[in-house]
Order: C-alpha cells, then sequence, then structure tokens
C-alpha cells in the first residue's frame, strides 16, 4: 500500500509523475528546476545584487541591529521578486507536463527582465533618461532615494 502524500512539497514534485522510474522522475523534476532557476535567475539579477550588497553591508553587525537590517533586506527581496517567484512554479508546472516552457509564459518572463526607461531628478539637477528594472530594489534600506518626475 502506498503512503498518502501529506507533505505539499511532496506533492508539487510528484504531482506530474509519468510512466516512469523514481530516478528517471526525480531527473525529470531537477532539470525543470533548473530550467525555471535559469529564468528566475536572469529576472532578477539586479535584486539579487541588492540583496548581496545589502548583507555583505552587515558583516560586523551584531544582533539586534543585524537582524533588523537583515529582515529589512529579506523584505525588500522578497517583495521585489513575488511575479518572479509565481513565473519560476509556472515555468517548473510547465516543463513537467510538456517538456517545454510555453510562449505565452517566455513572453512573461522576457517583459519581466526588460528595462522600463523612467525619467529621474535627483537633487536640483536637469532631468536625465534612465534605463532601469520596474522592479529594481534599493540599494540598501538607507540607500538615497531618486525623486521621479511625473
Amino acid at each position: 500500500m502506498s503512503r498518502a502524500q501529506t507533505n505539499p512539497a511532496d506533492y508539487a514534485i510528484n504531482h506530474w509523475r509519468r510512466y516512469e522510474t523514481d530516478d528517471e522522475h526525480a531527473t525529470r523534476v531537477a532539470a525543470a528546476e533548473e530550467e525555471s532557476s535559469w529564468y528566475f535567475a536572469r529576472a532578477t539579477a539586479r535584486q539579487k545584487a541588492a540583496y548581496d550588497e545589502a548583507m555583505a553591508d552587515l558583516r560586523g553587525l551584531d544582533a539586534p541591529r543585524y537582524d533588523r537590517a537583515h529582515k529589512e533586506a529579506r523584505r525588500v527581496w522578497d517583495e521585489t521578486t513575488v511575479e518572479a517567484r509565481a513565473l519560476f512554479n509556472i515555468t517548473a508546472d510547465e516543463i513537467m507536463r510538456e517538456d517545454e516552457v510555453s510562449e505565452d509564459t517566455n513572453a512573461r518572463w522576457n517583459a519581466l527582465m526588460r528595462p522600463t526607461p523612467r525619467l529621474v531628478v535627483v537633487g536640483d539637477h536637469a532631468p536625465e533618461l534612465s534605463v532601469v528594472h520596474a522592479s529594481d530594489a534599493p540599494l540598501a534600506p538607507d540607500a538615497p532615494r531618486v525623486k521621479m518626475r511625473g
């Protein structure tokens, strides 16, 4: 008798099981996660760099100051990667079902990775056209903010 799957992670991994051995299935899951990770890493490169920089700035700090700063850096990461995380799951699901990423999902990844032009004004300087990613995270919780001219 097979045991019931009560862990959501087990269910997710086994959801698209085919007539295959456990090793074959594990290989397909790993391949799906690897391809989804490729998209995720490219779509969140700026957020990852900001998170890494924030964490590097925390070296040498002690709790609770470290804890607060770490929690804030993690909050910013979580908020700025919501769509990419959802697309990661969609992508892995499609690969497990169809053995490929759909054109629609690929277009959504491309849109997420595409930088968007914005007009920025810093202080009293003349406006400059700057190309930034739509979901850029600040470099650090105390980073200077750029005023947007709308």
